[in-house]
């Protein structure tokens, strides 16, 4: 495993052979995350850093730690990082109102900057005057632009690319218990979790539509919880939400879809660039098809590199 760092100065250093690493990234999470623990001792003040591993980068990002531990083991140096994400949560936005803005405008003015790039820009405009109030960053201006042109949430991957459309991974991978015929992309599984959860799972939405005192309407029923005897219940004012309101409710319904099954795995090698892709999952002979792969975890030791992925089926 390959550590470039990026001093102040702009000066590159190169480390190797850490005692211990783990990445963490999270579809939910805007900036992945990197712990790393070097057996030796060094007070350089690092800016970036870039990881590598079998030719394949797995994270770009900025340092914001660095302590110096001292024991009976002797000197270590242990290094907290996040993706370049992290860069555009900290930074605050000058509360003002902009007109028709498109991710070239936000490319050029706020993310150029910190080194990032963009996968597709499309010059698509947000119609009228945005307001950025006082204390906004510039994850939340990006988020809104993403969120209001293509109803997803940005990324910002391991290259250190924003992928605004939500687009941010089409592979398919399989993960098995079994250690026969593995092809491209299947991967054979130390540890496979599965659970079923009837918590979080929501039954109907009901929704108003008009005047308070006109009260709430019939409600959008979940399918899915009826045939699991669920009956939990939640309200939605649409004056809250999108503007449609039947919409707003299948999404909070797909949402707790989401939560009522889950399964994990633990393979050990690197399975490389997952998150967000889709799965399948073969365990003694049941296979769960159709997951999407919401978090992708790398652990790396002296024993070696470990994977670990959690996924849900889709809503």
């Amino acid at each position: 495993m390959i550590f470039e760092f990026t001093k102040t100065n702009g000066d590159k250093v190169i480390k190797n052979n850490p005692v211990y690493v783990y990445i963490n990234s999270r579809v939910s999470v805007p900036a992945d995350s990197l712990t790393a623990v070097f057996p030796s001792n060094d007070n350089n003040d690092y800016k970036f850093v870039r990881v590598i591993y079998d030719e394949k980068v797995i994270f770009t990002g900025i340092v914001d730690s660095n302590k110096t531990v001292i024991n009976s083991k002797g000197v270590s140096q242990a290094y907290q990082c996040r993706s370049l994400a992290g860069c555009l949560l900290d930074t605050q936005l000058i509360p003002q109102n902009i007109q028709n803005i498109t991710d070239t405008i936000i490319y050029h003015r706020y993310l150029r900057k910190y080194g990032i790039s963009v996968k597709k820009l499309s010059n698509k405009p947000i119609n009228g005057v945005l307001n950025v109030g006082r204390g906004k960053s510039v994850y939340t201006l990006l988020s809104t632009y993403c969120k209001k042109l293509f109803d997803a949430e940005p990324r910002i991957n391991q290259w250190g690319e924003a992928v605004l459309d939500g687009k941010i991974n089409s592979g398919s991978f399989v993960f098995t218990n079994g250690y026969n015929n593995l092809s491209k992309n299947c991967y054979s599984c130390s540890e496979i979790n599965i659970e079923n959860s009837r918590y979080g799972i929501i039954g109907k939405v009901y929704v108003r539509t008009g005047a308070k005192e006109l009260g709430y309407g019939l409600p959008v029923i979940n399918k899915r919880a009826n045939e699991r005897a669920v009956d939990t219940v939640r309200y939605l004012d649409a004056s809250t939400g999108s503007g449609n309101c039947i919409y707003d409710a299948q999404r909070i319904i797909e949402s707790s879809n989401n939560k009522a099954l889950s399964l994990s795995v633990v393979c050990p090698c690197l399975v490389y660039n997952p998150l967000g892709g889709t799965a399948a999952v073969i365990a003694n002979g049941d296979t769960y098809s159709d997951l999407f792969i919401n978090g992708v975890s790398y652990t790396y030791t002296a024993a070696g590199i470990f994977t670990k992925i959690t996924m849900n089926e889709r809503g």
